[in-house]
């Protein structure tokens, strides 16, 4: 069923390039034959010419099928210069937490909180905070450091930024985690391993059920603030996101919605681009969104 799905999505992909490769292969087809007859290598019936011509044409149709659903990784969308804007499928987590020295920025979306205790046991809490099936909470388990010490990295990117608070949520309200708040689109770098620096984008408020809140206008907002800031101190540094506001933020997207919000907006921002940007579909989404009809 996932495979159909992703077959789906790219149908109209899938035939146009069945017809490129086939037109190719006739046209060697017609090459050889310019050369030797049929009859010199044996194929005189015409249901076996017939049969030749139907050989190449789902030969044809299997090769493209196989390019969209398995092999292709990645489309490049727009490229100019140094700058460079891709839409790749991967794992954000195995690019981050990678043993490759590459120098490299991941975009971790997070609260406007900056929260860094995961509860895997919302039995145990009231008003639990990180999902750990989100990003953030992936990312905050793949650190391998307590809360306390992330907390500590943070605070300390915040301090040397000189970065406000907007509010500070009173302590009945929430009794765990950080109750300071930052603007949605903060950008906080904090240095990982291996060369690679994580940008925290501030994306979602929680409410008073610590729920995740953001609207589609405050998202947009978000990404703009995220090119903003990378072309203020990226340096030309290869940058990966996620695919954000389809599921825990709450921003309602679809896949195919929020790819085409982010992707429409880097490409409208294209003069700030200054390096690779990579915007990542995980992988287990292939059904859900194409990346070869940008």
């Amino acid at each position: 069923m996932k495979f159909l799905n992703i077959l789906k999505l790219n149908i109209i992909l899938v035939l146009k390039k069945t017809i490129l490769i086939a037109s190719a292969l006739f046209s060697a087809l017609a090459v050889i034959l310019s050369f030797v007859t049929w009859d010199d290598i044996g194929i005189k019936k015409i249901c076996d010419k017939c049969l030749i011509f139907i050989v190449m044409l789902i030969s044809a149709l299997v090769i493209a099928i196989l390019y969209y659903t398995i092999f292709r990784r990645k489309n490049v969308i727009w490229e100019k210069g140094k700058g460079k804007i891709v839409v790749r499928y991967g794992d954000l987590m195995k690019i981050g937490f990678g043993k490759k020295n590459d120098e490299r920025i991941v975009v971790i979306p997070v609260n406007t909180c900056f929260d860094t205790i995961v509860d895997t046991n919302i039995a145990r809490q009231e008003k639990p905070l990180v999902s750990p099936s989100s990003i953030h909470g992936k990312w905050l388990k793949k650190m391998g450091m307590s809360a306390a010490d992330i907390d500590s990295k943070i605070k300390d990117s915040i301090r040397v930024r000189d970065i406000k608070a907007v509010c500070e949520i009173p302590l009945g309200e929430k009794k765990r985690g950080n109750r300071l708040c930052y603007r949605r689109g903060t950008v906080v770098p904090v240095e990982g391993e291996n060369n690679v620096t994580f940008f925290l984008l501030a994306l979602a408020e929680f409410d008073s059920n610590n729920n995740a809140q953001c609207t589609k206008d405050e998202f947009i907002s978000c990404i703009k603030s995220l090119i903003s800031f990378y072309n203020r101190n990226g340096q030309g540094i290869k940058m990966f996101l996620p695919l954000m506001g389809t599921n825990l933020s709450r921003v309602d997207l679809s896949h195919k919605d929020a790819l085409n919000k982010i992707v429409a907006l880097f490409k409208l921002y294209n003069d700030q681009i200054h390096g690779e940007v990579n915007i990542v579909v995980y992988d287990k989404d292939k059904d859900k969104v194409s990346i070869s009809d940008k």
